[in-house]
Formats: C-alpha cells, sequence, structure tokens
C-alpha cells in the first residue's frame, strides 16, 4: 500500500473517531482526535524533488533551506508580473463605486431576488452533502466530514455566519488563507517549477459559501443568457463531445460544399493565473450580477494570501494580486465570465 493511501486511511479513521466522541459528549477525546487528523492531511501530496533548476542560472539548486522561499518566490513573482502596471487606484475605486451602487442600470432587483436571498436549510444542508470526504483541509483544519456531522447546532450555526457573510457582503479575512500545492503537469519537468500546476486548498468552509454562491450565479447566468452559447466549459448539460460534435459538423458542412474552413487554437499559458481583477469586475457587471455577490467575489479573489506547501513543509505567507485560485469552487465561472466577451467578438 503507497503511503498516501496509508495516510488517507488514517485521516479517515481519525476524523470517525472524532464524530463519535462528539456523539458521547466527549470534547476532549474530540478536539485530541481533530487534531491527529489535521497533521495527517497532506500525506496525498506527490513527493517534489528537492534539487529544482533556477530559472536564471538554469543550475540545479540543491539547498533545501531556500527550496521554500524559491516556491514562494514563484508563485509571488507570477502575480507581480502580471498585475496590471497601468492601473490607477482611483479609476478602479470609481469603478466599484459604480458596480455597487443600486442605481447602475446594469444592475436590477431580479437579480438582487435571485442572488442575494437569504440561504435556506435546505440549501446549506444540499451544499453540505455535495462536499466530497478525504479532501485536504485549508488552514482552519476542518475537514468536509465535520461539517456532515448531523448536529443541529452545528448546522445552526453555519448557516448564521454564512447568512452573516451574505447580507454584509464581507468576505472573513480566514478564508483569505489557502495552501498552494504544485501538481506535477503531465510531460512536464519536475525539476522546473513552471512546470507544476497550482492548486488551492482553501477552507472547506468558503468552499460551502463558494458553492452556494456559484451555484446562485450560475442558474442566474444560464436563465439570461449572460453566457455566450459558444461557451460549453464547466457549464450544465454541456461536456468535450458536444465541443467535438459542433466542430466535427461544422468541418462536415464545408467539406460538403467545397468551402474553405479556418481553425485556430488558442492555448493560454498560466490562463488562470493572469486573469485580471479589474477585467473580472467588469464582465461580472456585464453578465448583470447583484452588486453584492459582485463584492464577495471580488473580495475572494483579491485580498488572497498563499503559502505553499512541499513535502509537508509550509513557505512563509504572501499575498496574491492577480489571477484565480486553481481548485477554488467560484473560480470556473469567474474565468469563463472573464473571457466572454472574446467568445461574443468572436460570433459578432
Amino acid at each position: 500500500m503507497r503511503l498516501h493511501q496509508i495516510a488517507r486511511r488514517q485521516r479517515t479513521t481519525a476524523i470517525y473517531r472524532a464524530i463519535d466522541s462528539a456523539r458521547q459528549s466527549d470534547t476532549k477525546t474530540l478536539w485530541t482526535t481533530f487534531d491527529k487528523a489535521q497533521r495527517t492531511i497532506f500525506g496525498k501530496q506527490r513527493p517534489i524533488p528537492d534539487a529544482m533548476h533556477d530559472p536564471i542560472t538554469g543550475r540545479l539548486e540543491m539547498d533545501l533551506a531556500l527550496q521554500l522561499s524559491a516556491w514562494a518566490n514563484h508563485y509571488r513573482d507570477m502575480g507581480i508580473r502580471n498585475k496590471p502596471q497601468t492601473t490607477d487606484a482611483k479609476l478602479f475605486a470609481d469603478l466599484m463605486s459604480r458596480v455597487l451602487s443600486e442605481k447602475d442600470p446594469n444592475l436590477n432587483d431580479h437579480s438582487r431576488e435571485a442572488l442575494e436571498h437569504p440561504i435556506t436549510a435546505d440549501e446549506l444542508i444540499d451544499h453540505i452533502e455535495q462536499l466530497q470526504n478525504n479532501k485536504a483541509v485549508g488552514f482552519d483544519g476542518v475537514p468536509a466530514e465535520f461539517l456532515k456531522f448531523e448536529s443541529k447546532k452545528l448546522r445552526t450555526a453555519l448557516l448564521t455566519v454564512l447568512n452573516i457573510v451574505l447580507s454584509r457582503a464581507q468576505w472573513p479575512t480566514d478564508w483569505w488563507y489557502g495552501f498552494i500545492v504544485p501538481i506535477p503537469k503531465s510531460g512536464g519537468d519536475p525539476t522546473l517549477r513552471s512546470d507544476y500546476r497550482p492548486i488551492t486548498i482553501n477552507s472547506v468552509i468558503a468552499k460551502l459559501f463558494e458553492s452556494i454562491i456559484n451555484e446562485r450565479a450560475s442558474v442566474f447566468i444560464e436563465r439570461t443568457l449572460g453566457l455566450s452559447d459558444l461557451q460549453g466549459g464547466f457549464r450544465r448539460k454541456r461536456g468535450t463531445m458536444h465541443q467535438i460534435w459542433t466542430l466535427n459538423e461544422t468541418i462536415a458542412s464545408y467539406r460538403e460544399r467545397n468551402k474553405p474552413l479556418y481553425l485556430c487554437f488558442l492555448d493560454v499559458a498560466k490562463a488562470y493565473d493572469k486573469a485580471d481583477h479589474n477585467g473580472i469586475v467588469r464582465q461580472m457587471r456585464r453578465a448583470g450580477l447583484s452588486a453584492r455577490t459582485i463584492d464577495l467575489i471580488h473580495q475572494s479573489q483579491s485580498g488572497s494570501q498563499r503559502a505553499v506547501m512541499i513535502n509537508g513543509r509550509l513557505s512563509s505567507i504572501f499575498t496574491v494580486h492577480t489571477g484565480v485560485a486553481q481548485g477554488a469552487v467560484l473560480s470556473p465561472l469567474v474565468y469563463a465570465l472573464f473571457i466572454n466577451r472574446l467568445a461574443e467578438q468572436i460570433s459578432d
């Protein structure tokens, strides 16, 4: 049995012991076993080589003490490099002021009713049940299995907290913190940091709230045709086969009429990492999302604090200035909105 499988089994056992302790009102055992569960949450990460290529000199870096710092600098500098240098703080403040204004013509009562109504108990339970077990947890150390524990007091407290966040449109500071776990890209060089995909692990409670907002926003956008029909990624009742079928039918139609057909394939490097927050806000506004929803999503993206997890060790915490987190619930929808203008211009 592999080490990550053993770690997963140990974590699951510890979590369910803690749940059993909670049922027996044995709080001491509950938090002791919970603490043990936290210590095994990173057992599934694939080992990353300690020797990595220096991006400037090309030489292999062997100093283990410098590796964590180098990984943190890699992702921090990526955000700094991609942060628009011409952005004027006052212009962006004016933009946000217009977005959050109730007089904004792009916002309406319908969007507020669809997106900002209080979260119900049934809605909360439905999204809790959708959380996946045996997944790594964020800085708060709370696993999904704990939220699934059938405690009326726990769910009442959760419902109260999430509705406060929604009504006040204030993203909790603790939810900004997340781990970046580098995952090697298929066929990439394991000694190059650029050949790793940065998967972000956030608080499970934050994921729960994001899933509710994401569900509401997705339904609203589909109903109001807020996304171009050309977009098929991460949309209900659409998939790769639908896009392949469309492409195949288009090719067949042009061949039948003996007409030339030109295909253009666009592969955007580090697409999620380079998404501009200003542009995201503008596109959410164009899609007609409510002011409070735009504000919450913007807060979730713009104040992100990250630390890189390498072979069970954590780097120092740094701020991410741009992009959307890979692994976050809202990211696919946010990125689809970000590139939607391109799809509209192509269809025009």
